[in-house]
């Protein structure tokens, strides 16, 4: 499977538009973006190398964040791009954009955060409500192992990360269950605890 995958092809007059890169949600794959409309550049998507095969990253989050990080320069080797993601994917991009700020060649024109919420909000949370979990939905015939890698991976990305300047746009309606799903735990919070942790940084800076 070739990864990075070119989702979207900048027409000749969109050349010069800034590429983007969006990685994978918790579910490894890069399939919701392919209903994005034209944005009018090159739209990469960057999807979980390990979905099928059962391999983890070596040294966790950071690990991973250098793997994408190179998969970017192999298609960038110089210049601005764009990082986000959907969900968990918004995460992934904050820290490659770690990963990235240390190669002066390239340069993180900025983030999209598509309704990823902030990974610290034990506060908020109903008071009968069960430990956070981002399940991962897998492929039937996905490993156990594979599967814990990527549950793993996931979770130390929700839980270790802070974000740099981003642009953060969030769903308005609830995912239609007769139970209220985990996504939509904080679904009545502006902006889904990011505003929390600007606030604490600013408190900090002090």
């Amino acid at each position: 499977m070739e990864n990075p995958v070119l989702i979207q092809k900048a027409a000749r007059r969109y050349k010069s538009a800034i590429p983007l890169f969006l990685f994978h949600d918790g579910g490894g794959t890069v399939l919701p973006y392919y209903f994005l409309e034209s944005l009018n550049r090159n739209v990469w998507g960057i999807s979980y190398p390990h979905l099928n095969d059962g391999g983890i990253f070596e040294n966790g989050i950071k690990g991973m964040g250098e793997f994408y990080a190179g998969l970017i320069r192999g298609k960038v080797s110089r210049g601005k791009v764009l990082l986000g993601g959907w969900s968990a994917g918004g995460s992934i991009a904050i820290q490659v954009a770690k990963c990235l700020e240390n190669i002066p060649e390239i340069c993180v024109a900025g983030t999209i955060l598509l309704d990823t919420p902030f990974p610290d909000f034990p506060d908020w949370r109903p008071k009968d409500a069960p430990p956070v979990q981002f399940h991962i939905p897998v492929a039937p015939d996905q490993t156990t192992q594979s599967r814990l890698a990527q549950q793993q991976a996931v979770n130390d990305i929700i839980h270790a990360l802070r974000p740099p300047p981003a642009v953060f746009i969030r769903a308005l309606e609830v995912v239609p269950t007769e139970k209220v799903v985990e996504v939509d735990w904080f679904r009545g919070e502006y902006a889904l605890g990011w505003l929390t942790w600007v606030k604490c940084e600013a408190e900090g800076s002090l």
